[in-house]
């Protein structure tokens, strides 16, 4: 697998979304509470809980303060937005048709969100303000119903950072799992898992990283597998890690620009490989 292993959990994630039975939802518009912690807001992000007071399909979005403001009408603005993400829904379906793939996710598990979640908006400007929205949508119908919620956040300095990693490998009778563990779980990271083969296309594990990180600036809106917050884990058994393959995990603070150094680590996978707990990762 010549190919970052973290890359591929989004795909992992639709297919398993789609064997799931259908979800029970209400078709009835319900209260939404936006929920955000403002110690979890940085300059170029922040983490947001989504509280529907019932099991309801939703879209949860972000704008600049100043660009929301010039939407006017709250149903037009979530009729909108529901005619928007359905036709980038049904772009994305016929791609996979065309390369006839197994199998077409629906509008709702591919679109939009259901339950309780959280998430990260990232690629944020700061010291700005944005609202954070969230809506009922009725996927048979493919139209918004009820109120729209808002919640009006506000980005701060950007700051420096002193965040250090370890690593853990723990054998479980699922697999082995692979668990980064950052120093400060309020700061934002990026972390990637590549094979060696890969690395030897750039000169130094920094200008992976660089490229890496810029690839994430070119991304806007939620992104839950690259920035992330905290401990994060991983079956490597899962995702198409090879037997006897050499790894390198990469990982640095991140919020908008890289903050710390660039820090690695490697590893020979193996369902037989031996546990290990908080090894350093370091700077090469």
């Amino acid at each position: 697998m010549k190919k970052s292993i973290l890359y591929i959990l989004p795909i992992l994630y639709v297919i398993m979304s789609a064997c799931n039975p259908k979800a029970e939802y209400s078709v009835k518009p319900v209260k939404i509470d936006i929920i955000v912690d403002t110690t979890s807001i940085t300059a170029a992000s922040a983490k947001v809980d989504i509280v529907p007071q019932e099991d309801v399909y939703y879209y949860c979005g972000i704008s600049a303060l100043e660009t929301f403001n010039n939407h006017g009408y709250d149903f037009r603005f979530m009729q909108y937005m529901v005619d928007s993400i359905y036709s980038d829904y049904l772009s994305w379906r016929k791609e996979l048709l065309v390369e006839s793939s197994p199998y077409v996710a629906s509008f709702s598990s591919h679109s939009l969100g259901y339950g309780k979640d959280s998430r990260i908006f990232s690629n944020l400007e700061e010291n700005s303000e944005y609202v954070v929205y969230a809506f009922c949508v009725n996927p048979d119908a493919v139209a918004p119903m009820g109120e729209l919620f808002c919640k009006v956040i506000e980005t701060k300095d950007t700051t420096t950072s002193s965040l250090t990693f370890a690593y853990s490998i723990d054998k479980k009778s699922e697999g082995i799992w692979f668990t980064i563990e950052p120093s400060n779980d309020e700061e934002t990271y990026i972390i990637d898992i590549t094979d060696l083969e890969s690395l030897k296309w750039y000169s130094s594990v920094d200008e992976y990283f660089q490229a890496l990180a810029y690839l994430y600036s070119q991304m806007s809106g939620t992104n839950d597998n690259m920035l992330i917050r905290g401990f994060h884990s991983v079956n490597l058994s899962k995702v198409g890690a090879i037997e006897g393959e050499e790894y390198v995990v990469i990982a640095a603070g991140y919020d908008k620009s890289v903050l710390t150094p660039v820090y690695s680590a490697s590893f020979i996978f193996s369902e037989d490989m031996e546990e290990k707990a908080h090894v350093p990762l370091v700077v090469k």
